[in-house]
């Protein structure tokens, strides 16, 4: 039995160490109803830490005892922990009942006045029953004595033992009874909506299947607690009576007293918020999908936007592998929605129809050669990931691939997907079923956003078709996936899916890592979900990086409070967030749009790109544009809508409306230095008070950046070795010489630089990648 004991302490106090810690570490988990959770954690804690020991050492030793205040101290436990934890299981029965029976009135009956009166009463009655009989001079005298063993028969009377087990014994038949009334409740919801519809009752996953639990949890719970306690109760009468300890004493002990190790269980991990923060703190312990999965010394990834896969494929092998570049997010690649009114925009990719890979980017095979290319060149591919939804609610038609569709009836065969897997009225509450109220997070993330038809995510079915969709592209090479409208999903549900996904093809990424995750959080503050509750297993888009940065850069803001940028500018950890100056929606003012800096504004667009690349601040994400008239245009297309190509004419270079900012020179040899000084701090930091700025990556690289209206014509500290060195804002090294301006830096690390402010580029940056003399370097 010791070792029985050992493991009902130690699980007993660290399971309800873990709940309690879960319920306070976030403040949307402390209602009511978690916090007499927590209360009763608590005393299941104690009575680990403390009751378990000592029955571990009377099993161990059958003549050990206690003497002294020690022996008085220690009945006082024995009585109050277990009549503290039998008082607070009450209190959660009658929370429960309140909830079930008068659902209405909820709020109004359990107040956390109420909830706070009701747990100090759960812990100062057990102290009055347990203290009182130990007050007498006779007690005293006899915990006192050496001689005498501390039992429990030799210090109290029966009348007492008896008292204490009626207010046990009452206790716990209140609590079957409140408990018994729940389950006829449920019982009579279950059996009601199986006489609706018999067949739909037995299918998995239909609305009345969490009816069925409810039971079948209720069934338990109330099993369980008449099971722990009632031998408890039976020995304990046996005890009294015969002037003994029975045979079975022990294992009765034991069974009574693991119920502080079960109660966290049923109580707390039976709670979705509970639930899902546990699955989240298990996820940090057990790894994050964090990870970029880069190619050696490659450090940036590039949106191309709506390109085809044969473009993606050639651009990999000819431009991105060799300027350095780590990856490529792709659009959307499964069969989406053919909008023609608009005609073909942008956004009809985030329509989906089903998981087919066939779009107007290309088809599967298409797909698969792309991504074989591109991870032979070492760039990685990141998918688009379109799960919140399918298309909008109203229409019907066929998708890019042939699939039929019908929004209104929510039918997807290409999947399939119906209307029992999409959220409705018992889960959406604003009416119209779309998204309304960005306060509320329930209708952020149970209604429609944008009228589009929202997965029921919380439902295996769902959750298992997506990730065999994302599995898929899993094993044909893709490195990671960006998760669309992220926000709009319970982070849980994410995590449910994300625990579905395999590891990467061994093929091309030894020891099958796990996918890389980034995720699309619209977080600007003010609402009622905030990117930190996404930001513990994978990563989050920084919306806030690019509008703050593009203040500076239009001199809305000093560009010297830059030194400090990061976390102290109210953003996420660097390792939890991909950062850009825009995406394809906010350079269009849409999600999070307004205020950022795009292609149309060149001077100012690379500047800021080149600062983002230059510090270390978060993941990079540079952007891939075309050119555009209206908000809604679509790819640049020829007379049949196909996508036009990307490069134009026999040189090699962009054309036919597409943008390829990350072909700009100014940005893909900022990307190369970006990976060279990768590893290293930002040091030596130089500002003349205003909009002038300069710094060192370690003493690999440096930056210096004039917003002014007037030259810096200085020497600055740059933290690098002695030589001369290409300027890659101006120019390139070609291995042999520089193509633009040159930077000589003298054995102090000290340089002169003449930086004027009516330039096209009034900014210069140097790395030991581009030192002349050296080999060039474009990774790290």
């Amino acid at each position: 039995m010791h070792v029985a004991y050992v493991v009902l302490g130690i699980s007993s106090c660290s399971t309800n160490a873990l709940l309690v810690w879960i319920i306070f570490r976030k403040r949307r988990l402390r209602t009511s109803s978690n916090i007499i959770i927590a209360s009763l954690s608590i005393s299941d804690f104690l009575l680990g830490a403390t009751i378990a020991p000592v029955e571990v050492a009377h099993t161990l030793q059958k003549n050990f005892t206690i003497v002294g205040y020690g022996c008085l101290a220690h009945q006082v436990v024995m009585i109050y922990i277990p009549l503290v934890s039998i008082l607070h299981l009450l209190v959660v029965a009658l929370e429960r009942f309140v909830k079930i029976v008068y659902p209405l009135r909820y709020v109004i009956i359990i107040t956390s006045n109420k909830v706070a009166v009701l747990i100090f009463l759960a812990w100062t009655v057990p102290l009055c029953v347990s203290v009182v009989p130990f007050t007498t001079s006779d007690v005293f005298s006899t915990g006192n004595s050496s001689d005498q063993s501390c039992s429990t028969l030799d210090l109290l009377s029966c009348p007492y033992i008896a008292f204490v087990f009626t207010v046990i014994g009452v206790t716990c038949i209140i609590i079957t009874f409140l408990y018994g009334i729940i389950l006829k409740i449920a019982c009579r919801h279950a059996k009601e909506i199986r006489c609706r519809n018999f067949r739909i009752c037995k299918q998995k996953g239909t609305n009345n299947i969490r009816e069925f639990r409810i039971v079948g949890v209720l069934i338990v719970t109330v099993g369980y607690f008449i099971v722990s306690w009632t031998p408890f109760t039976i020995a304990v009468i046996e005890q009294c009576i015969s002037s003994g300890y029975p045979v079975f004493w022990y294992p009765v002990v034991f069974l009574a007293y693991f119920n502080s190790t079960v109660n966290p269980i049923i109580y707390g991990i039976g709670n979705r918020d509970l639930r899902m923060s546990l699955m989240e703190l298990c996820f940090v312990f057990a790894g994050t999908w964090s990870n970029p999965n880069c190619a050696p010394g490659r450090n940036t990834i590039v949106h191309l936007f709506e390109w085809k896969w044969s473009d993606i494929a050639a651009e990999c092998e000819k431009f991105l592998g060799p300027y350095g570049y780590c990856g490529v997010q792709v659009s959307p690649p499964n069969e989406n929605r053919v909008v023609t009114s608009p005609n073909r925009p942008w956004w009809e990719r985030y329509q989906p129809v089903s998981y087919k890979l066939i779009t107007r980017s290309g088809n599967e095979a298409q797909f698969t050669d792309m991504v074989q290319r591109c991870n032979k060149a070492n760039v990685r591919i990141y998918v688009d990931a379109v799960i919140n939804h399918m298309t909008g609610a109203g229409g019907h038609g066929t998708g890019t691939g042939g699939s039929h569709w019908n929004g209104g009836a929510m039918s997807y065969p290409g999947v399939p997907f119906s209307s029992w897997d999409f959220n409705g009225n018992r889960e959406c509450h604003s009416g119209d079923l779309n998204i309304h109220n960005y306060g509320n997070k329930e209708e952020v993330r149970n209604c429609r956003l944008v009228s589009l038809t929202d997965l029921k995510l919380g439902k295996e079915y769902v959750r298992s078709k997506i990730a065999e969709y994302m599995n898929h592209l899993i094993s044909i090479g893709v490195a990671g996936f960006r998760m669309d409208a992220a926000k709009h999903m319970w982070p849980g549900d994410l995590q449910a899916i994300y625990g579905k996904l395999h590891g990467l093809n061994s093929q091309y990424f030894p020891g099958s890592p796990r996918p890389f995750i980034f995720q699309e959080v619209i977080d600007m503050g003010g609402e009622a979900i905030s990117a930190s509750e996404y930001t513990g297993f994978a990563r989050v888009t920084n919306f806030i990086y690019g509008i703050k940065l593009a203040q500076v850069f239009r001199r809305q803001n000093a560009a010297k409070y830059l030194r400090n940028w990061g976390r102290p500018w109210n953003m996420p950890s660097s390792n939890d967030v991909v950062v850009f100056i825009d995406n394809h929606d906010n350079q269009r003012g849409h999600g999070g749009g307004g205020g950022v800096l795009t292609h149309s504004d060149p001077k100012r667009y690379k500047m800021a790109t080149a600062f983002m690349l230059a510090h270390p601040y978060g993941f990079t994400r540079v952007m891939s544009s075309f050119s555009f008239g209206s908000s809604d245009d679509g790819p640049p297309h020829n007379g049949d809508m196909s996508t036009k190509s990307v490069i134009s004419g026999s040189k090699s270079i962009c054309g036919n409306g597409w943008v390829c900012e990350h072909r700009w020179r100014q940005i893909f040899n900022m990307v190369a230095f970006r990976n060279v000084v990768m590893g290293t701090n930002m040091q030596h930091w130089w500002d003349n008070g205003n909009y002038q700025i300069a710094f060192s990556r370690g003493n690999k690289g440096f930056i210096a950046i004039n917003l002014e209206t007037s030259d810096i014509n200085r020497n600055l500290q740059t933290g690098l070795p002695q030589g001369s060195y290409c300027d890659v804002i101006s120019g390139s090294y070609d291995g042999s010489k520089c193509t633009g301006k040159e930077v000589h830096v003298n054995g102090d690390g000290s340089a002169h630089f003449n930086i004027r402010s009516n330039s096209d580029d009034p900014m210069m940056a140097i790395h030991i990648g581009a030192k002349k003399g050296s080999q060039r370097k474009v990774t790290t």
